[in-house]
């Protein structure tokens, strides 16, 4: 059985660069996904071109805003992301198994799951390098896991990339403290993960 997602990529290397290295320290591996918010799925069928079309045609030319910490709490794991604002994103977003009614709407990227202790460790340690990161290259992907031994990696399938930007571009789009990525090591050898 495959599960169909449709993401919004990131792609701004300094983001990129950051996010990718946390969540490879708290989750103690790389990760077979790219940074990214995942705004629509599962599907049980692929969209069709026409509709990602439609779905770009919200997001081309739009930036988003990375920053504030957040966790979800589950009675087996905890899990701490980063949180995103855009009105694009507001616009295409539909999760069958997060209704936005009942389940509010929460774009993020995740970047731990563990423990409910080791969570709010991680969780603290974020909010404390005051990350801000303004991102304008952008990606509609489509992402597919596979239940077939035959597939034991998922796919993902760029589908539209941002070429022109609305608006000025911020002098610092990127903000972090200095030194947040040999903390994170320093923090997760502490926490065992």
């Amino acid at each position: 059985m495959t599960s169909t997602f449709v993401f919004v990529q990131i792609h701004d290397e300094p983001a990129v660069n950051l996010l990718s290295s946390l969540r490879e320290i708290f989750k103690g591996r790389q990760s077979k996904s790219p940074i990214h918010i995942t705004v629509r799925g599962p599907h049980k069928h692929v969209p069709s071109q026409n509709r990602l079309g439609r779905l770009w045609d919200q997001l081309d030319g739009e930036g988003l805003l990375i920053h504030g910490i957040g966790t979800f709490d589950f009675p087996e794991k905890s899990i701490v992301y980063i949180k995103s604002n855009s009105k694009a994103i507001r616009k295409i977003w539909w999760k069958r198994d997060y209704p936005i009614i009942r389940f509010g709407f929460n774009p993020h990227i995740s970047l731990f799951e563990g423990t409910k202790e080791n969570a709010l460790e991680v969780a603290e340690f974020l909010k404390s390098q005051k990350i801000e990161l303004y991102c304008r290259d952008l990606s509609l992907t489509l992402y597919q896991t596979f239940s077939d031994d035959l597939f034991d990696s998922p796919s993902n399938t760029l589908i539209h990339r941002s070429s022109r930007i609305k608006g000025d571009v911020l002098v610092e789009p990127y903000r972090w403290k200095d030194g947040a990525v040999e903390r994170a090591r320093l923090l997760a050898r502490a926490l065992n993960l």
